[in-house]
Protein backbone atom coordinates (compact mmCIF):
# COMPACT_ATOMS: atom_id res chain seq x y z
CA UNK A 1 0.00 0.00 0.00
CA UNK A 2 1.18 3.24 -1.45
CA UNK A 3 2.06 6.19 1.63
CA UNK A 4 1.11 9.69 1.01
CA UNK A 5 1.01 12.26 2.75
CA UNK A 6 -1.82 14.30 3.23
CA UNK A 7 -1.92 18.11 5.01
CA UNK A 8 -4.87 18.30 6.95
CA UNK A 9 -6.65 21.18 9.36
CA UNK A 10 -7.83 21.06 13.18
CA UNK A 11 -11.40 20.75 11.67
CA UNK A 12 -10.24 17.11 9.76
CA UNK A 13 -8.79 16.22 13.05
CA UNK A 14 -12.33 17.28 14.88
CA UNK A 15 -13.83 15.21 12.30
CA UNK A 16 -11.54 11.84 12.58
CA UNK A 17 -12.01 12.21 16.29
CA UNK A 18 -15.48 12.25 16.03
CA UNK A 19 -15.96 9.69 13.89
CA UNK A 20 -13.78 7.43 16.33
CA UNK A 21 -15.12 8.36 19.31
CA UNK A 22 -19.03 7.28 17.43
CA UNK A 23 -17.19 3.89 15.96
CA UNK A 24 -15.17 2.42 18.90
CA UNK A 25 -14.54 -0.55 16.52
CA UNK A 26 -12.16 1.74 14.67
CA UNK A 27 -8.41 1.36 16.85
CA UNK A 28 -6.92 4.34 15.59
CA UNK A 29 -6.66 7.69 13.67
CA UNK A 30 -5.69 5.97 10.04
CA UNK A 31 -8.63 3.47 10.74
CA UNK A 32 -10.93 6.35 11.19
CA UNK A 33 -9.90 8.27 8.20
CA UNK A 34 -9.89 5.20 6.08
CA UNK A 35 -14.06 4.94 7.51
CA UNK A 36 -14.76 8.26 6.54
CA UNK A 37 -13.12 7.40 2.74
CA UNK A 38 -15.00 4.62 2.65
CA UNK A 39 -17.80 6.09 3.81
CA UNK A 40 -17.65 8.84 1.22
CA UNK A 41 -17.05 6.38 -1.36
CA UNK A 42 -20.21 4.57 -0.43
CA UNK A 43 -22.91 7.55 -0.45
CA UNK A 44 -21.20 9.01 -3.81
CA UNK A 45 -22.10 5.49 -5.31
CA UNK A 46 -25.72 5.39 -3.55
CA UNK A 47 -26.04 9.40 -5.18
CA UNK A 48 -24.88 7.52 -8.75
CA UNK A 49 -26.97 4.75 -8.46
CA UNK A 50 -30.11 7.02 -7.34
CA UNK A 51 -29.69 9.16 -10.32
CA UNK A 52 -29.61 6.20 -12.05
CA UNK A 53 -32.86 5.05 -10.94
CA UNK A 54 -34.53 8.77 -11.66
CA UNK A 55 -33.16 8.41 -15.13
CA UNK A 56 -34.90 5.14 -15.93
CA UNK A 57 -37.96 5.76 -13.94
CA UNK A 58 -37.99 9.36 -16.74
CA UNK A 59 -37.87 7.00 -19.15
CA UNK A 60 -40.39 4.92 -18.25
CA UNK A 61 -42.78 7.68 -17.74
CA UNK A 62 -41.73 9.10 -21.46
CA UNK A 63 -42.13 5.68 -23.30
CA UNK A 64 -45.55 5.06 -20.70
CA UNK A 65 -46.80 8.71 -22.72
CA UNK A 66 -45.63 7.39 -26.09
CA UNK A 67 -47.23 4.17 -25.45
CA UNK A 68 -50.79 6.03 -24.68
CA UNK A 69 -50.28 8.17 -27.66
CA UNK A 70 -49.98 5.32 -29.80
CA UNK A 71 -52.69 3.61 -28.57
CA UNK A 72 -55.16 6.70 -28.53
CA UNK A 73 -54.48 6.92 -32.26
CA UNK A 74 -55.24 3.48 -32.75
CA UNK A 75 -58.53 4.03 -31.26
CA UNK A 76 -59.50 7.71 -33.09
CA UNK A 77 -58.17 5.70 -36.45
CA UNK A 78 -60.95 2.72 -35.74
CA UNK A 79 -63.53 5.37 -34.77
CA UNK A 80 -62.97 6.88 -38.17
CA UNK A 81 -62.81 3.79 -40.07
CA UNK A 82 -66.32 2.46 -38.46
CA UNK A 83 -64.74 -0.58 -36.36
CA UNK A 84 -66.67 -1.08 -33.26
CA UNK A 85 -65.23 -0.99 -30.01
CA UNK A 86 -65.50 -4.44 -27.86
CA UNK A 87 -65.74 -7.09 -30.94
CA UNK A 88 -63.44 -9.68 -31.98
CA UNK A 89 -61.10 -7.65 -34.98
CA UNK A 90 -61.44 -11.04 -37.15
CA UNK A 91 -65.34 -10.19 -37.48
CA UNK A 92 -64.68 -6.46 -38.94
CA UNK A 93 -65.12 -5.39 -42.52
CA UNK A 94 -61.86 -3.14 -42.16
CA UNK A 95 -59.71 -6.11 -40.94
CA UNK A 96 -61.47 -8.92 -43.49
CA UNK A 97 -61.21 -6.48 -46.77
CA UNK A 98 -57.63 -5.48 -45.56
CA UNK A 99 -56.45 -9.53 -45.22
CA UNK A 100 -58.23 -10.04 -48.29
CA UNK A 101 -56.06 -7.32 -50.28
CA UNK A 102 -53.15 -9.11 -48.75
CA UNK A 103 -54.15 -12.50 -49.86
CA UNK A 104 -54.98 -11.23 -53.62
CA UNK A 105 -50.94 -10.16 -53.53
CA UNK A 106 -49.85 -12.69 -52.44
CA UNK A 107 -51.45 -14.75 -54.75
CA UNK A 108 -50.84 -12.69 -57.74
CA UNK A 109 -46.89 -12.72 -56.75
CA UNK A 110 -46.77 -16.18 -56.61
CA UNK A 111 -48.74 -16.87 -59.64
CA UNK A 112 -46.48 -14.67 -61.61
CA UNK A 113 -43.38 -16.90 -60.32
CA UNK A 114 -44.71 -20.08 -61.63
CA UNK A 115 -45.91 -18.57 -65.33
CA UNK A 116 -42.47 -16.79 -65.52
CA UNK A 117 -40.61 -19.82 -64.80
CA UNK A 118 -39.62 -22.61 -67.69
CA UNK A 119 -37.40 -25.44 -67.90
CA UNK A 120 -34.99 -26.09 -70.25
CA UNK A 121 -34.46 -30.09 -70.84
CA UNK A 122 -31.04 -29.25 -72.31
CA UNK A 123 -30.06 -27.58 -68.58
CA UNK A 124 -31.44 -29.97 -66.64
CA UNK A 125 -31.89 -28.39 -62.87
CA UNK A 126 -31.23 -24.50 -64.14
CA UNK A 127 -34.65 -22.25 -64.75
CA UNK A 128 -35.55 -19.18 -65.50
CA UNK A 129 -37.58 -17.51 -62.96
CA UNK A 130 -38.96 -14.53 -62.31
CA UNK A 131 -38.06 -12.46 -59.41
CA UNK A 132 -40.90 -9.43 -58.97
Amino acid sequence: MPKKHVQITDEDVEMVLKVKSEHPELNNFSAAVRWILLDYRTKIANTERQNDILDLQKKLGELSKERSLATQLLVNMGDALGIKAGTRIDDQAVFLDAKAAVNQRIDRAVTARSTHSSTDSSQLGYSHRSVN
